[in-house]
Parts: C-alpha cells; structure tokens; sequence
C-alpha cells in the first residue's frame, strides 16, 4: 500500500483530493510538493504558520523567569529613578491620567522653556520608546505563563497594544514639542485621546496581571495543601 502519487494528467490533481496537512513531512518536498505550493489555501497555512512563530517566540521568551525579573526591575527603575533623575520637576503630558486641553497643553508648553522643551523631545523617543517596550513585555510574561487556561492566554495582546498606543502618544507629544507654538487643537485632542487610551489598557493590563498571579497562588497552596493530605 504505497504512497499515492497524484499524476499530472489525473483530475484530482489540481482539484484537491489528496490535500497534504501542513505538518506532513512532505509537505514541501514530498509526494504532493507541487500541490502544496500551487494551493492558494495551502499558502495561506504557511503564511499564518510563519506569522505565529515570531510572536509565539517572543511570549516564551517574555515569561521566563529571568525575563520577568528582568523586565520588572527596569520597570521599577524607570519610573523610580531614571525618570525622575531625566525629567526633573517637569510635569510631564503622558503622566495626566486626566487627560489635557489645548490650553493646558499650551501653558505646560510655555512653563519648560526651550531647554525643557528640547529636553523632553529627546526623553520621548529615546527613554519613553524603551519603556512601553519593558513594561508590556512585563505584563507579556505573566499572562502568558500564569493564564490559569490556554484560551486566556490570548489577553497578552493588551498589554501589546497599550505599548502600541503608548508609542503613538508619545510621536503625537514629540511633534507638539517641536511644533510649538504652532500647536492645533485638533493634534492636542489626538494626544490626549492617545493618553487616555494608554491608560485604560495600562491599568487593564496590570488588574489581569494580578488577577493572574493570585489565582496562580491560591493553586499553588491548594496543591500543596492536597499534598499534605495524602
């Protein structure tokens, strides 16, 4: 019973009756290469397969434990240290969880000076781009490795998409700076929308990280207390 071998002449050829699986080793250089490399649908799997690959890398990566402590650390350090030490008494726009106005963001404009000004344009794209990058793949790590299920894994994108965000603030805020004082209210409302936004998923992210961690505690006691039992 050997391996059938569609022929070129035979109508199932093109039309699909044998449809090799993706994880098939001769997928790519076996009996059925051709069709797997003419099948737009074939294609799609190893587009989509190639596309996960990266992202799945990067969550293991982001939930060991050295990348945790790692990451948390800097975190601490960011916002303990590294920007207070940078920013000084400058109130910074991306701290306002309220939100601002086009006046408000007018007056803090006026209040740094040209150096303050410059100053902030280089913390912006420089400190405040590796910090959404440490502090999502933070928030990355734990979700992925303390999820109590395998579905629930999927919440990683949020923290992903509030350091999105976060960047896009941060370009808005770098462009008002070296925009002023030829500053829109339109380009203001951006920002703050961008602001705002970073927070909700900022604050989400951080409440499933949580959420994560104790359930993750109580059934580690639970089974340590089942342990005991037997």
């Amino acid at each position: 019973m050997g391996t059938m071998r569609p022929s070129i002449e035979s109508p199932g050829f093109l039309m699909g009756t044998t449809r090799p699986s993706i994880e098939s080793p001769g997928f790519f250089m076996g009996d059925t290469g051709l069709f797997a490399l003419t099948n737009p649908l074939c294609l799609d799997a190893i587009n989509n397969k190639n596309k996960e690959r990266p992202m799945q890398a990067y969550f293991e990566y982001a939930s060991k434990t050295s990348s945790l402590i790692f990451t948390f650390v800097l975190t601490y350090l960011f916002i303990s240290v590294i920007f207070p030490y940078f920013a000084g008494d400058m109130a910074s726009l991306d701290v306002r969880t309220g939100g601002y106005t086009h006046a408000e963001v007018m007056a803090a404009m006026q209040g740094y000076g040209d150096a303050g000004r410059l100053r902030y344009a280089w913390i912006s794209p420089t400190l405040d781009t590796l910090f959404p990058l440490i502090y999502a793949s933070f928030y990355v790590g734990i979700l992925y490795r303390f999820a109590p299920m395998t579905r629930l894994q999927g919440l990683v994108y949020i923290p992903i998409l509030g350091g999105v965000i976060d960047l896009a603030e941060n370009a808005q805020i770098v462009a008002m700076l070296l925009q002023y004082p030829d500053i829109s209210v339109a380009q203001v409302e951006w920002a703050n929308q961008f602001t705002l936004t970073k927070f909700i998923f900022t604050r989400l992210s951080m409440l499933m990280a949580v959420i994560v961690l104790a359930f993750a505690a109580l059934q580690a006691i639970h089974i340590r207390w089942q342990k005991r039992q037997s």
